[in-house]
Order: C-alpha cells, then sequence, then structure tokens
C-alpha cells in the first residue's frame, strides 16, 4: 500500500500480517474442496488513523456461492434515525429518497410510510450498475458505483433529496471514487446519510474477527466523521448508536458544494491503540490454543454460528484442530463445511447428543440468550456456553488464567 484510502497520506504502518485464507463466507460442499486464498493483512495511517487493509480482495473473489447467503445488520435505531432526517428536510418538501443496496431497503420502508416523501427507490443492480453476475452483492455494488454510472442513474430518474448509504463504505475497495459515485445521485442542498461499523470495541477488545476480506477498512469516530468534506458536502449530524460488540456510526450531512480538505489531528491514541492490537495478537493466539487444546481433552468443543466470524475466529487463530463441529440452524448450512477450518455444520440436536463441553457462540450477544434457552438439554448434561467476543459477558476471554479477561 501507498497511500492511505482516506486522506492520501503515504505515511502507512504495517500492524499485522495474518496469512493467506480463503473467503470465510464461501462454505464448502465437500469437505476437500479446493479454495483459493488470498492475504489479509492490514495497517494504520500515521496521518489519520484509519485501519485498512493494505490489498482489498478482488472483488470477483467475494461473490456469495449460494443466492440464500445473507447479512443483517442492527436496525434498533433506524426509526429515531428516520425522525432525525425526516426534521433535517424541507418543510412540506415532496422529498425523493433513495438506497444504494438491499441493507437500505427496511429503512427506505419507513419512508414509504412518512408523509411528504413523494418517491422512494434503490439503484437495481441489473439495470442501473450493469451487474448481470448471480448472486451479486455487496461486493460488486461497491465495485460498480462510480461517478459515470450514477451520472447515467441521475438522467434516468432525476437526483434525490436523500440518499441512504448503509453498511458498505467500509466494504469499497476505493473510498473516494465510491463517495464521489454516491455524491452524484444527491441533488445540491439534499441529504446524505452514511451509517457503517465502529470498529472501537473490537480494537480495544482485541478481537481479530474484525478483520474480515470483506471490509477494505476500518472506521472509528475520529475517522468517519471527516470523510465527505472533500465531495462538497457538510455535516449537519453525527451519532454513535451503542451496541454490545459493535457500535454503529452515523454521518448526515449536506451537499453545499464546500469541498474542504479536513485536517487531522495528530491520531496519537489511534495509533497506541492499533500497534496494541497488533502487538497482542501471538499472546492472544497462544492463551486461545493452550484453552483449546485443554477442553478437547474434557470433551471436546464446538461453535455455534456458521458466519463468517466464527470462520475467521477458527482460521486465524489455528484452532480448528481442537474443534468437532459447527452448529447453525439454518437449514441451508447444515451438511456444508466452514472455509478454512473444514468443519462439518450440524443442527443443534447434534450438540445436545454429542461428548461436547464447551460451546462458544459466534453470534451477536444480543441473540445469545435465545440460542441457550434453545439448547437446554446441553446444559442439562454439564455443557457450557461461552462467546468468542470480548464484548460479551460469557466471552471465552474471563476463561485465560491467570488472565483475567482484560484485553486492554
Amino acid at each position: 500500500m501507498d497511500h492511505c484510502q482516506l486522506c492520501g497520506g503515504r505515511a502507512v504502518e504495517p500492524l499485522l500480517d495474518l496469512g493467506a485464507h480463503p473467503s470465510t463466507s464461501a462454505l464448502l460442499v465437500e469437505r476437500d474442496q479446493a479454495e483459493p486464498a488470498y492475504g489479509i493483512a492490514v495497517a494504520q495511517c500515521a496521518t489519520c488513523g484509519l485501519m485498512q487493509l493494505t490489498q482489498p480482495w478482488p472483488h470477483e473473489a467475494l461473490i456469495p456461492r449460494f443466492e440464500w447467503m445473507t447479512y443483517r445488520e442492527p436496525e434498533d435505531h433506524l426509526d429515531g434515525v428516520v425522525d432525525t432526517l425526516m426534521a433535517l428536510l424541507p418543510v412540506g418538501s415532496d422529498g425523493v429518497v433513495a438506497g444504494i443496496t438491499t441493507k437500505d431497503d427496511t429503512m427506505l420502508e419507513r419512508f414509504r410510510q412518512r408523509e411528504g416523501i413523494r418517491q422512494v427507490w434503490r439503484l437495481d443492480y441489473r439495470n442501473d450498475l450493469e451487474l448481470s453476475v448471480p448472486h451479486a452483492g455487496i461486493e460488486s455494488v461497491q465495485h460498480a458505483v462510480t461517478p459515470h454510472r450514477l451520472a447515467s442513474v441521475v438522467d434516468r430518474r432525476g437526483p434525490a433529496d436523500l440518499v441512504i448509504v448503509r453498511h458498505i463504505l467500509e466494504h469499497a475497495e476505493d473510498i473516494q471514487e465510491f463517495l464521489a459515485g454516491v455524491a452524484t445521485l444527491v441533488r445540491s442542498g439534499g441529504l446524505l446519510m452514511l451509517e457503517v461499523p465502529d470498529c472501537t470495541t473490537g480494537i480495544a477488545g482485541h478481537d481479530y474477527t474484525m478483520i474480515w476480506e470483506e471490509h477494505s477498512v476500518y472506521f472509528t469516530p475520529e475517522t468517519l466523521f471527516s470523510v465527505l468534506a472533500r465531495h462538497g458536502f457538510t455535516t449537519v449530524h453525527k451519532l454513535v448508536v451503542p451496541y454490545r460488540t459493535e457500535n454503529c456510526l452515523i454521518l448526515i450531512a449536506r451537499k453545499t458544494g464546500d469541498i474542504v480538505e479536513p485536517i487531522w489531528p495528530l491520531p496519537t491514541a489511534s495509533l497506541a491503540n492499533g500497534r496494541a492490537y497488533a502487538a497482542d495478537f501471538q499472546s492472544v493466539t497462544a492463551r486461545l490454543q493452550a484453552l483449546f487444546a485443554d477442553y478437547r481433552l474434557r470433551g471436546g468443543i464446538a461453535l455455534y454460528g456458521a458466519g463468517h466470524l466464527t470462520a475467521s475466529f477458527l482460521n486465524y487463530h489455528g484452532l480448528a484442530e481442537h474443534v468437532s463441529f459447527v452448529v447453525d440452524d439454518t437449514p441451508q448450512k447444515q451438511g456444508l463445511f466452514v472455509p478454512g477450518a473444514r468443519l462439518p455444520v450440524v443442527s443443534s440436536a447434534v450438540l445436545a447428543e454429542s461428548g461436547v463441553m464447551l460451546c462458544l457462540l459466534g453470534l451477536a450477544p444480543e441473540h445469545e440468550n435465545k440460542v441457550i434457552a434453545r439448547n437446554s438439554a446441553f446444559i442439562a448434561r454439564g455443557g457450557v456456553f461461552r462467546s468468542i467476543f470480548a464484548g460479551s459477558r460469557r466471552a471465552i476471554h474471563e476463561l485465560f488464567l491467570p488472565f483475567d479477561g482484560d484485553l486492554s
């Protein structure tokens, strides 16, 4: 990497090289199926503090293998955000609201229910973005959003008063080109709303599953809230929405045409946190491997949730040899194998019948209680649930001895 994706600075410091891995979302049909692998390494800009992949993966390598593969984003905060946006739109406006991807659909539906909104639409992947690849998703949309292509969309559809962009900016292999494309959709004086995951908790908690081949950049409030200044937008509202493992960052800006080059304060704290995050990877890995080896002798280990976070956890820390299987009650996933780790995906009925004594949850902590309640038979025979996330009150890190669970 010769420059920062955000500020263009040349002082980009290598942090952590995780080696070559397959796509963590590409579940295998056969255990011995061939898996293309690409390098995963992160660096951090000494000018603005942004953590980023040193080399984003080619988007073709990230196209979902299955049509049913979907990702869910937090939504408890959306009603309040829509209220905020409605208040910022001109009084009595006959507004047009547009979205970029399917991740915007539930928010767009909320606008359809509001008075004063004349039209709500979202980019059509095939007709607007010229995407004809089956199962094309976020990875392909971010590549197709360019100023030239979206100028053609405006010619056909007209500009929007408000453009919603949820959980795709962090996927962009070129965030400046992507933002320039999105800006084309917004009328002069209109609004743009960006929402991305906040990586502050992941970095502080030394959660290495935060690093994902599909995320080329890793925002914190310090880096996100100046991202639109050079694209002719002025910030009117910014918000950090708290969630247990990963907050949501929201930036709302108005298209004024005022192009400003951000002045970046020296990111001393961000750089120190990033370096500590990278420096502790080997020790965290060693402690996890020792713990897994111990529980393997006690009866075995399983993981719950056959998603990319579970695959990352297993593959980055080299834990697959100690794990019996991965549980997931999504019917389409059962009978498949976890990428890299090549572990079978089974139903939760297998968990209750097996001799496994430790099951690690690879899902958001807000869903843990429901999963545990559905697996009372496992607990009744002495099984224990823990979480792979340091932000969970069931974090496996609490089992590190004499390591009291504090990864800061």
